[in-house]
């Protein structure tokens, strides 16, 4: 009895074991694919366009690149001090245009190029932010996240525009991790910095009313109202008003957005799908059924989610993002940059499936599936043209797929 005790007292004290052969094998395995299938991806990219400004004409109408950077928000932080008013277009927060205002005190050929800088650190972000939660379920989640975020048709989309898609996708990822975490008042910071750039981001605080989570709700109200006063101690509040009611008049007041191809709201591709008139009327009409749907799908996750305790928060956000097209009016391509994330969480879902009939799992492999495929770079350059991939819908078709596995 002595010597066992001397035994395991000694193996205790040896250090930590070492590590399993196995596992490094798997892991270093694992690099391997993943930088094997980078440089692959990388030889596809440069074998499909020869230069940036070729990227961008494929990837949508003529315009330079990081047009939406250089057309809305390079102008309205360079007048941010001093004319208090945004360029038309710019459908974006006075904070936002704070932010911005040290690359507007630039000249755009110097801004450019820092802004193009931000945009692969957007997408690095998105790729980190949920990246730990799922390398610890399985590696492989891990990598099929990486290959569907550097493959993704909304995260290129987003990088040709230039625009702030992948950061917001990525700030609401990464509250709803921290959130799961236990970290409530990190989670509504970032949560508020997302919607005081974007504002409809402020919808997904809904989470924090299904948990009955006050603090963390008014965590986030607080943040939130202080993000967006934030300008007023530089233009005053007058100037404040005038910045915010241009930016939503822009946004309430657009009626040309119903017409372009490549606007994903699903009343606005509904309406030309049918060759509807472009009526107020209509408009309405569209988006009342879209939020009453949206309410009803957040109310249905809820309803089969409390059978087996509380909604876990990702499943809950995939919920809230695959709704955005429901009710926000200009949903274009490059918000449905959270594909991917939405994507893995369904492929994990059903990996977990229990008690479920046997015909819903391989329903809703083949729907995720299809919704990678929908969403990939790959079928868009199949297809050949932006507008064609646009008017088919395919990001909307992805999204939509995604909802009853998300809901099983």
């Amino acid at each position: 009895m002595r010597s066992s005790g001397t035994e395991a007292h000694s193996s205790r004290a040896s250090g930590p074991a070492a590590p399993n052969p196995r596992t490094t094998r798997r892991t270093a395995l694992l690099l391997a694919v993943t930088l094997f299938s980078t440089l692959l991806v990388g030889l596809y990219y440069s074998s499909t366009w020869t230069s940036l400004r070729d990227f961008a004409d494929s990837m949508d109408t003529g315009d330079a690149l990081f047009a939406d950077f250089t057309h809305h928000f390079h102008p309205t932080a360079a007048r941010f001090f001093s004319a208090h008013r945004p360029v038309q277009g710019y459908y974006y927060s006075a904070f936002f245009a704070l932010l911005l205002s040290p690359l507007g005190a630039l000249p755009l050929d110097e801004a450019s190029p820092l802004w193009g800088g931000a945009q692969i650190l957007f997408t690095a972000f998105l790729l980190l932010a949920p990246l730990r939660y799922l390398v610890l379920r399985s590696r492989l989640y891990g990598l099929a996240y990486y290959l569907m975020v550097i493959t993704s048709m909304p995260v290129l989309h987003s990088f040709r525009w230039g625009q702030v898609s992948v950061l917001v996708a990525a700030l609401a990822i990464s509250s709803f991790r921290l959130y799961s975490q236990g970290r409530r008042g990190t989670s509504a910071l970032l949560l508020a910095l997302a919607a005081a750039i974007k504002y409809y981001p402020a919808a997904f605080a809904v989470y924090y009313l299904y948990r009955r989570d006050r603090k963390a709700l008014r965590a986030f109200l607080v943040l939130l109202a202080a993000f967006l006063a934030l300008p007023a101690a530089f233009v005053g509040p007058e100037g404040l008003f005038v910045l915010e009611r241009e930016a939503i008049g822009s946004v309430l007041y657009s009626p040309w957005v119903s017409e372009e191809v490549g606007s994903m709201h699903l009343p606005h591709f509904a309406r030309r799908l049918l060759s509807l008139p472009n009526s107020p009327l209509l408009h309405v009409a569209f988006a009342a059924l879209g939020l009453v749907a949206a309410v009803a799908i957040v109310l249905t996750l809820i309803r089969r989610g409390e059978r087996w305790g509380a909604v876990f928060p990702e499943r809950f956000l995939c919920c809230l993002f695959l709704c955005l097209p429901l009710v926000v009016k200009t949903c274009w391509q490059h918000y449905f940059a959270f594909l991917p994330f939405c994507q893995v969480i369904a492929w994990l879902r059903l990996r977990r499936s229990r008690g479920r009939p046997g015909w819903m799992v391989p329903c809703g492999y083949f729907l995720t599936a299809a919704s990678v495929l929908l969403s990939s770079v790959f079928l868009f350059n199949l297809i050949g043209s932006w507008w064609s991939y646009s008017a088919m819908g395919c990001l909307l078709l992805a999204d939509i797929i995604l909802l009853p596995v998300i809901l099983l």
